[in-house]
């Protein structure tokens, strides 16, 4: 019985924090709309961001993990109460997606990017703001290295919003690829002589403002081109690279150059559908068919306007779930 009260406390304790942050996440967002480019969003809003995501994906997880837990029946046959109005709301997940069992769809996709992997190919994720891509490279450093029998210290993910400079990005790519100290130029292609890594860039975008060069990309160019390159690359960006970095009007983008581009597109109608079913499975709750069609059409399918739009319907169906 002090398990269940535990794990009573614990939950509710979670629904709280999930709340708080959540809004907290809210009114980021809010702030970042005032913007009218996205590069006049200062860096600390979008770290802060970022970290609520995250913050907000590991309490679900957490309130997850906890609410399958519960027993059919409790003491005396009856479900606690307690732990019963502590289960989670399916929908809302809005931030990266870093474990397997909350993924979703994007098999297509994750085939493409390994095929190209395995022939020595590096690629390029285009798509939408939150329309999963940093999922998708999550899902590339996690399911990859079990595939290809390759250690997981091969693969690295780095995301551009952790750093502002070209002495950070560099900093911050050697800590990824587990090198001893910060290099650049050759020493950094020396020290990287007969590994093989893949490097998932995330916010590819943080290397148009001021701070960053073509000298950077053409380093990853370099360590990027050929089969036998010490790097292969998964670069994630709401654009196509040749329109991010135009850096010649003769020549390909360094990266551009070397990437097959994937689009990151929403889910199809078919992918809601089953989403939705897989997400309400168990849960005592069901959207009717006008619902799901409302929510596709507000929707239009992109993977974090769904989740939201679904959450709010499901809080309306049942009160009290966060």
């Amino acid at each position: 019985m002090s398990n269940i009260n535990d794990m009573a406390r614990e939950m509710t304790s979670l629904r709280i924090q999930l709340e708080a942050a959540r809004e907290n996440l809210r009114l980021i967002r809010e702030r970042k709309s005032q913007y009218v480019m996205e590069t006049d969003v200062p860096l600390d809003l979008v770290k802060r961001e970022r970290q609520l995501e995250q913050q907000v994906a590991d309490m679900e997880d957490r309130l997850t993990a906890l609410g399958n837990s519960i027993p059919a029946d409790g003491p005396c046959g009856v479900a606690p109460a307690a732990l019963h109005d502590a289960r989670v709301n399916p929908f809302g997940v809005t931030g990266r997606i870093t474990t397997p069992g909350r993924f979703f769809d994007r098999e297509e996709l994750l085939r493409q990017t390994f095929e190209e992997l395995g022939k020595g190919v590096n690629v390029s994720l285009v798509g939408a703001s939150q329309v999963g891509k940093s999922s998708l490279l999550s899902m590339v450093c996690t399911l990859w290295p079990e595939r290809m029998e390759l250690p997981e210290k091969a693969f690295g993910y780095l995301s551009m919003q952790w750093v502002d400079s070209e002495d950070g990005f560099y900093a911050a790519l050697c800590d990824t690829l587990g090198l001893a100290e910060t290099c650049r130029g050759y020493k950094l292609t020396r020290s990287l002589r007969d590994q093989r890594h893949v490097l998932c860039l995330d916010e590819i975008e943080k290397m148009t403002w001021d701070g960053f060069t073509a000298r950077v990309r053409s380093q990853l160019r370099g360590l990027a081109d050929g089969p036998a390159a010490p790097l292969k690359l998964v670069i994630a960006s709401r654009s196509p690279l040749a329109r991010l970095f135009p850096d010649s009007p003769e020549l390909d983008s360094p990266l551009a150059g070397i990437c097959r581009q994937l689009d990151v597109g929403p889910f199809s109608s078919r992918v809601v559908r089953a989403f939705i079913a897989d997400r309400l499975r168990g849960a005592g709750v069901t959207f009717t068919e006008s619902e799901i069609a409302a929510l596709l059409e507000e929707t239009g399918g992109h993977p974090a306007r769904l989740q939201r739009a679904a959450a709010d319907l499901y809080r309306d169906k049942k009160p009290g779930f966060f």
